[in-house]
């Protein structure tokens, strides 16, 4: 860890010293000045680092936008001084003036104020910053939201689909604890919605010491099929409910390069493994965990436990934000399906999914970035749920299928950070397509 230390002398004043009140000749400037210290942990100053100033102004007449930056570079002493300048007669009003350090292992400060006549002084003070990290994730905590916003990727549901990324309330407002199963093979129930005098997250907090990865949550209640018909029809009837759609957010780094995960939930899987509760995600490598400074470096797409990395300039993407087209139709007569949640770079038939068979996409609903909710995962307290180590669905030995029904049903999956794929940029379990 690392801290900064600015002695903001930032300074707004003339080029040169006028001797009259007479307005200053054509090509006057004026000029932003930003004296910069940095300092190791041990207070020891730091030679060579690159520090980036900019002046975010407006012109006082039009109220048009100005924007300048430069950087320079810290001395022996561990201080530079960087000038930007704005021409006088745009007649210049400060709005920010921002210094900082793209190194991750500083923090973005920032100074706010206005110009004054009366004193060429703005924001005198030194400030001391330390590279916030309270999830150990090495991704500075006040810019994770910022990056997932900047990349948040738009999500096109197949056709036949009638499910969206949803919040995971779909499920837990719905829903059976179960500690397991009995020797006989029985739920051995624990909560139920709708049970009297608690909650869901009631019953999480009573019997978090003793669950284990056998624990599991049953979608729609004890239904006794347990085929995916049961979970259209109990969706179809509450899907009002839950119609924005969510998408959660993670970041970590893999060499040396920021990762935003972003995890879909989806209350169950109709395609060939059917099975209730799905949690699907995506990958995007971005340039610099500095917000204003990151562009998109490569994107890795996961479905049926296979991936495919893709460079930025092979994606589908509109701007910072990549395409995601969710998985459809399960291409095969044994068994059928249309909602197979993986996450895909392109439409049309992908073939080769999960080593044997085809899959169909036809794109359907766009869920845009200005519409999905992002919920991010860093120390947020109000997901109590994530740290629940059982399956979001029913165990395989409950499913009752059919060859020709419910072809190779498969335990729910675990949450996120249960995950095998949890801050693992390619996981070694998946196979590259």
């Amino acid at each position: 860890m690392r801290k900064i230390m600015f002695v903001l002398s930032l300074l707004c004043v003339l080029c040169v010293s006028l001797r009259t009140t007479a307005l200053p000749p054509a090509g006057f400037e004026v000029e932003y000045k930003a004296t910069v210290e940095v300092f190791d942990i041990n207070n020891n100053p730091v030679q060579g680092v690159t520090v980036r100033l900019r002046v975010d102004a407006h012109e006082a007449q039009t109220g048009a936008g100005i924007v300048r930056s430069t950087t320079g570079t810290t001395n022996s002493s561990g201080q530079v001084t960087i000038r930007c300048y704005i021409d006088y007669y745009d007649y210049p009003v400060l709005d920010y003036l921002t210094a900082w350090v793209d190194d991750p292992d500083y923090y973005q400060t920032s100074a706010v104020g206005n110009q004054s006549t009366t004193s060429k002084t703005i924001y005198p003070d030194t400030w001391v910053v330390d590279f916030v990290d309270t999830d150990n994730n090495s991704v500075n905590d006040c810019w994770e939201e910022s990056l997932a916003a900047k990349f948040c990727p738009i999500i096109v549901m197949h056709n036949g689909n009638a499910m969206i990324p949803s919040p995971v309330e779909v499920m837990l407002d719905n829903v059976s604890l179960c500690g397991g199963l009995y020797a006989d093979g029985t739920p051995n129930i624990k909560f139920q919605t709708g049970q009297s005098g608690t909650t869901i997250q009631q019953a999480f907090l009573t019997y978090s010491s003793y669950w284990n990865s056998n624990w599991y949550l049953d979608f729609g209640g004890l239904n006794v099929s347990r085929l995916s018909s049961y979970w259209h029809m109990y969706y179809n009837a509450i899907k009002s409910n839950y119609q924005t759609p969510t998408v959660y957010t993670h970041c970590f780094v893999d060499n040396d390069r920021p990762v935003i995960q972003y995890w879909f939930f989806y209350p169950y899987n109709d395609w060939g493994g059917d099975h209730e509760g799905d949690w699907e995600h995506i990958n995007v490598k971005v340039t610099s965990q500095y917000p204003d400074n990151a562009s998109g470096y490569e994107v890795v797409y996961y479905f049926h436990e296979m991936r495919n990395t893709l460079s930025w300039s092979q994606i589908n993407s509109n701007g910072n934000s990549p395409f995601v087209f969710v998985g459809g139709k399960f291409a095969s007569v044994i068994a059928e399906g249309e909602e197979g949640g993986g996450s895909y770079w392109a439409p049309g038939i992908i073939s080769n999914v999960a080593e044997l068979f085809n899959e169909i996409i036809f794109p359907g609903r766009v869920c845009a970035p200005s519409e999905i909710d992002l919920i991010n995962m860093t120390n947020n307290n109000n997901l109590w749920w994530m740290t629940f180590p059982g399956m979001w669905g029913v165990p395989e030995e409950l499913c009752n299928a059919g060859l020709f029904t419910e072809f190779y049903d498969n335990d729910g999956p675990p949450s996120p950070i249960h995950h095998k794929c949890w801050e693992d940029y390619k996981a070694s379990d998946w196979e590259e397509y």
